[in-house]
C-alpha cells in the first residue's frame, strides 16, 4: 500500500516547499488570505505535531530533523493520520507561488511554515479523495460502502456531486484505488474503464490486503 509518508514525500519533492525564500512564505499568505488564517492554522498544526510528539520542539534544528525524518519516512504514519483533516483549500495558488528562487533552509520561518503547509495541504486533500477498495474476494467498497461493479458508476456520480456541492474543484479530485494482490487484472481494468468514462484522471493506485 502506498504510504501516507510516501505521499507526503512526493509533495515535498514536487514543491521544495520547505526550501523557499521568505518571499515564498509571503506569497502563500497573500494567496490564501481570503480562505483561512494562514498563521493561525499552521500554528495550530504545530501544536498538534508537538502533542503527538512528531515534532520534538520548535527550534530550527527540530524542524530540520522533522524534514529529514519525513523525507526518510521515519515518522509514524498512524500518528500523522491522527491530525484532523482541515478545511479543503485548492493547491493552485500554492503551486503558482513556486516561481520564487530556491534557497534551501534559508531561515527558520521558511523551513517552519513550508513544512507545516505541506502537511496541511496533504491532510486537506483527503476531502477531495474518493476511496475505492477491492478485496481478495472481489468485493468492492466505495468510501467504505459495499457495492457491485454495476453500481460503481452511479455511486461515483453521487460522490462527485457531493464533492461539487462542497466546492471541491473537479481537477483536484483524486480516486484512491486500493486493490488486494489476489484480484484478477480483468476486474481492475473494468473499474479503471468506469473511472475513465467519468473523466477522472487523478488516480492513486495502491496494493494491500483488503479484507
Amino acid at each position: 500500500m502506498k504510504s501516507f509518508l510516501g505521499a507526503l514525500f512526493s509533495v515535498l519533492i514536487l514543491s521544495n516547499c520547505y526550501s523557499q525564500t521568505n518571499e515564498y512564505v509571503n506569497c502563500w499568505k497573500k494567496a490564501y488570505q481570503s480562505d483561512f488564517n494562514f498563521l493561525e492554522e499552521l500554528d495550530n498544526l504545530e501544536r498538534q505535531l508537538l502533542s503527538l510528539k512528531i515534532l520534538k520542539g520548535t527550534s530550527e534544528w527540530d524542524y530540520k530533523n522533522l524534514s529529514e525524518d519525513l523525507s526518510n519516512r521515519k515518522v509514524d504514519e498512524q500518528k500523522l493520520k491522527q491530525i484532523p483533516i482541515p478545511k479543503f483549500i485548492s493547491k493552485r495558488p500554492y503551486l503558482e507561488c513556486n516561481g520564487q528562487t530556491y534557497d534551501p533552509f534559508k531561515d527558520k520561518e521558511t523551513l517552519k511554515y513550508g513544512l507545516l503547509f505541506s502537511l496541511y495541504l496533504l491532510r486537506a486533500s483527503e476531502q477531495a479523495k474518493i476511496h475505492i477498495e477491492v478485496s481478495e474476494n472481489d468485493q468492492i467498497r466505495l468510501n467504505s460502502k459495499t457495492i457491485s461493479l454495476t453500481e460503481l458508476k452511479n455511486e461515483l456520480l453521487k460522490s462527485l456531486e457531493e464533492l461539487r456541492q462542497n466546492e471541491i474543484p473537479f481537477d483536484e479530485i483524486v480516486i484512491s484505488l486500493e486493490v488486494a494482490p489476489e484480484v484478477k487484472m480483468g476486474k481492475v481494468i473494468d473499474i479503471q474503464q468506469i473511472i475513465r468514462e467519468l473523466n477522472l484522471k487523478n488516480i492513486l493506485y495502491s496494493t494491500s490486503n483488503v479484507g
